[in-house]
């Protein structure tokens, strides 16, 4: 595609960049083949759309550099906007000046704060013109959706997809949906019943196709077109679909004292003695910090609060190192009904019946014929097989990884994958519906079109270099690299339907024959130049 010049746009971060504008605008029109320099308050708003938009059918369209916030954060909205002025996504560069500059300068002048907003901006000007501008990848898309557990993740990401009109496979291994809602009476700060909530959620699921029983053998394929064997019992079955969802839960560990599905039971069957004592956690940190340390606040408050409702008689104490501010209301309600809450440092000693601690002050003791820990949560075992399946990353305890940055809560590194719920760690029943309902809203937007753009940052093979040793197939994770054979002999080719541009393959490439489409060894000198130029 021709692109005539580069345009740049300039986002003032809702008044948070405190740059000398003027200097910078006038400094960055001296530079050759600069297009139109436009600047925004803020850009990510719907009114910074329009004005993008705008912009772009005045000055014509161009290579596009956007000054402003991390890629990180807006790059896919900024992408979006691109793909509807028909702008491929390789003729958009994205300059961090909020954080690359402002959040990291301290009290460093304005001036010189300036002065390096200017460099970054050089900088990408540079890698625009040093790049080859790329059409993105098109690829077609079946528009139904595999959902990869049955928990209240999945069942709300399934009846949104559903909502819309697209068709939907529902996998679950165990006999029956609910998932871990099963195990408990009740859903906390709430308390609604949890029988009601799943009655409701499985009217909306008629139109799901339902394997309960069922395991996940292969999925093959990519983004817009997967290719799922699924293994129900003594039968398999082949579907196909778009997108997927990965909402598999959690399991639980053993616990040597009693846990809050041991007091669920007790609970249940009347058999709560006359005290009993909830203590947060064992660990010498923050519970905030922890993966299920908001879960595990909950629960212990849930039942404190469930015990004293019940049986004002029986004395319940609260032994806490931090409680969520989101749970103030539930606190403040266990307090009325003379719930006790004793803050600690540390756990000393921990017997059957004995808690000696201290509280910074002095180190105290209590007695209670119960004592109640956090549950051991675990990851599911199936998350092993499906993360060699979908070339997933999972963390130390086994939960899948959305994303190493933790700033794109739903997008895994595969294309067409999302991940909701406690798959990738232990949450709550609202955070589970919150994440399955971002799931199915990327899965959603996927469907509304006939094709999936794919960016063209892929890596490609000059087969005269290749000396066919296979070490970029070895190393790829998301299998995009195979041998080719032709009258010349073989040598490595790139499916860039699978490819994700992690760039592995050219890191142990011996014979430099692999290259990047776009982010080339020329746009890092050039930029490089624009630096020591200045």
């Amino acid at each position: 595609m021709e692109l005539t010049g580069i345009g740049i746009i300039y986002c003032n971060c809702n008044g948070n960049l405190k740059f000398d504008l003027n200097h910078i605008e006038n400094a960055i029109k001296k530079i050759e083949d600069i297009a139109f320099f436009e600047q925004h308050n803020y850009l990510c708003s719907s009114c910074g759309k329009d004005f993008f938009m705008k912009t772009i059918e005045e000055n014509g369209k161009s290579k596009l550099l956007i000054a402003g916030c991390s890629p990180r954060n807006q790059a896919l909205i900024f992408y979006e906007w691109a793909e509807n002025l028909n702008i491929p996504r390789s003729a958009l560069e994205i300059v961090n000046i909020r954080e690359g500059c402002a959040w990291i300068s301290g009290n460093r002048e304005k001036a010189t704060q300036t002065d390096t907003v200017i460099s970054l901006i050089r900088q990408g000007i540079a890698r625009l013109k040093a790049r080859e501008v790329l059409e993105d990848i098109v690829l077609p898309v079946n528009k139904s959706c595999l959902v990869i557990g049955g928990g209240i993740a999945g069942i709300t990401a399934a009846c949104d997809i559903l909502d819309q009109g697209y068709k939907v496979y529902i996998v679950e291994k165990e006999g029956m949906l609910g998932g871990s809602l099963r195990r408990f009476d009740y859903i906390a700060p709430s308390f609604e019943k949890s029988n009601n909530c799943l009655k409701r959620k499985l009217e909306l699921l008629r139109e799901a196709k339902i394997l309960i029983s069922s395991e996940i053998r292969s999925i093959e394929g990519h983004l817009g077109n997967f290719t799922v064997n699924i293994e129900s019992g003594d039968k398999s079955e082949k579907i196909d679909a778009g997108a997927i969802i990965v909402a598999t839960g959690l399991s639980y560990g053993e616990n040597k004292f009693a846990d809050p599905l041991i007091i669920e039971e007790k609970l249940k069957n009347d058999q709560i003695g006359k005290e009993i004592l909830f203590i947060q956690s064992l660990i010498d940190k923050d519970p905030r910090e922890l993966s299920g340390g908001v879960i595990d606040a909950l629960l212990m408050l849930k039942y404190a609060y469930l015990i004293k409702k019940s049986k004002p008689d029986i004395k319940v104490t609260v032994l806490y190192k931090s409680l969520p501010q989101e749970f103030t209301q539930l606190i403040n309600e266990c307090r009325k009904l003379s719930v006790d809450f004793i803050h600690y440092e540390i756990i000393e000693e921990l017997s059957e019946n004995l808690v000696i601690y201290n509280n910074e002050k002095e180190t105290m003791e209590i007695r209670s014929s119960c004592i109640c820990l956090p549950i051991k949560w675990k990851a599911r075992e199936e998350n092993k097989s499906l993360t060699e399946i979908l070339h997933l990353v999972t963390d130390i305890e086994g939960f899948i990884v959305d994303d190493i940055k933790k700033l794109r809560m739903k997008d895994t590194l595969p294309s067409g994958i999302y991940v909701c719920g406690s798959a990738h760690k232990p949450c709550t029943v609202s955070q589970a519906i919150i994440q399955a309902h971002g799931a199915a809203y990327k899965v959603i937007n996927i469907f509304k079109k006939e094709t999936a753009r794919k960016t063209a940052k892929v890596s490609s093979v000059n087969e005269i270099y290749c000396r066919a040793c296979g070490r970029c197939i070895e190393s790829c994770p998301y299998k995009a690299i195979s041998f080719t054979e032709k009258n010349e002999g073989k040598f490595a080719s790139v499916d860039v339907a699978f490819c994700q541009g992690c760039g592995i393959c050219l890191g142990v490439c011996i014979s430099g024959a692999i290259k990047m489409k776009y982010q080339s060894e020329e746009e890092i000198r050039k930029a490089v130049h624009a630096v020591l130029e200045d």
